[in-house]
């Protein structure tokens, strides 16, 4: 996916910070796009490219819970299956709900190794998740995959 997407966008959070972007628009947006020509806002997009095939209506615009170990993002890839091990370098895949509401994500470095997940949900293990939502570090050092005990939001 690439180029300009003007005739085929989503503007993913333009609607859901109420910018009036096009609910039946699909594709990418991306940082070239003028929300002018593609929703008729006026607004220019500075941020991430956003991927949404599957078309998820009204999706929560990535790290809502504000935390401060996400680190640069130039992609937001959105789905509802689960996040992969590895993505492009410096995005972010959301794992929604087909509603839109988020249930994780994983944040990727500049090599596009998996460092941080965000969970919106305490995976029926509300002994082991008392923070809702939470984060768990990603160590992928030495070729594995370890994921922190869950804590709250930094």
């Amino acid at each position: 996916l690439g180029g300009n997407a003007v005739g085929n966008t989503i503007i993913a959070a333009a609607t859901s910070k109420g910018l009036g972007a096009a609910s039946n628009s699909v594709g990418v947006i991306n940082k070239a796009d003028n929300l002018a020509d593609a929703a008729g806002a006026g607004r220019k997009v500075d941020g991430p490219t956003i991927n949404n095939p599957q078309n998820i209506p009204n999706p929560t615009p990535y790290n809502s819970a504000g935390s401060s170990s996400v680190g640069q993002v130039d992609c937001c890839n959105l789905q509802t299956a689960k996040p992969p091990k590895n993505s492009e370098p410096n995005s972010v895949t959301q794992q929604l709900r087909p509603n839109g509401e988020p249930f994780s994500e994983r944040y990727y470095d500049s090599q596009g190794n998996a460092y941080l997940d965000i969970d919106y949900t305490d995976h029926n293990k509300p002994h082991a998740h008392p923070y809702v939502p939470h984060e768990h570090l990603i160590d992928t050092s030495n070729g594995g995959f370890n994921r922190s005990e869950g804590g709250p939001i930094k």
